[in-house]
C-alpha cells in the first residue's frame, strides 16, 4: 500500500492526470473528425441556429481543431492550453445554455453541461500544473 501512495504522489506532482486528460482531448478530436466525415450532412447547432455552407463547415471544423490544440497543450502542460480550454469551456457553456433555452431539456445537453462544469472545476483546481515551466519544475 505504501508503494501505491508513492505512485500517487509521483502522478500528482508530475501532472500525469492532466496529461491523461490531454490524451482524452486528442481521442475526442479523432472521434469528432470521424463523425464529421461519416455524416457530412450533419449540421452543428450553435446558439440555436444550424449554419450551412461554408459557415457550417467552419463550425464543424472548430471542434476537432480546438480539441487537438487543447490536447497537445495539456500533454505538454502549456499555459496557453489552459487559457484556450477556459475560453472553449465558456463558449460551450454559453452555447449549451442558449440551446437549452431554445430547445428545452435534452439528455445529451444536460449531461454535457454537468460534465463540462465538473471537468472545468477539476482543470481549474489543477491549474498550477501549467505553471511548471515558468517556475522551473522539471517536465517529462
Amino acid at each position: 500500500m505504501a508503494r501505491f501512495g508513492c505512485t500517487l504522489k509521483v502522478v500528482w506532482s508530475r501532472a500525469h492526470d492532466v496529461r491523461y486528460l490531454g490524451a482524452l482531448f486528442l481521442l475526442t478530436a479523432f472521434t469528432d473528425l470521424y463523425i464529421i466525415i461519416a455524416n457530412p450532412d450533419y449540421a452543428l447547432t450553435i446558439f440555436c441556429t444550424k449554419p450551412a455552407g461554408l459557415w457550417g463547415g467552419l463550425a464543424k471544423a472548430q471542434s476537432p481543431t480546438l480539441h487537438t490544440l487543447i490536447g497537445y497543450g495539456f500533454m505538454r502542460l502549456r499555459r496557453w492550453s489552459l487559457l484556450l480550454y477556459l475560453a472553449y469551456a465558456a463558449f460551450g457553456f454559453l452555447n449549451a445554455t442558449a440551446n437549452y433555452a431554445c430547445f428545452g431539456y435534452g439528455r445529451v445537453r444536460t449531461v454535457f453541461l454537468l460534465t463540462l462544469a465538473a471537468f472545468t472545476a477539476y482543470v481549474l483546481w489543477r491549474r498550477q500544473c501549467f505553471d511548471a515551466i515558468e517556475v522551473g519544475i522539471p517536465r517529462l
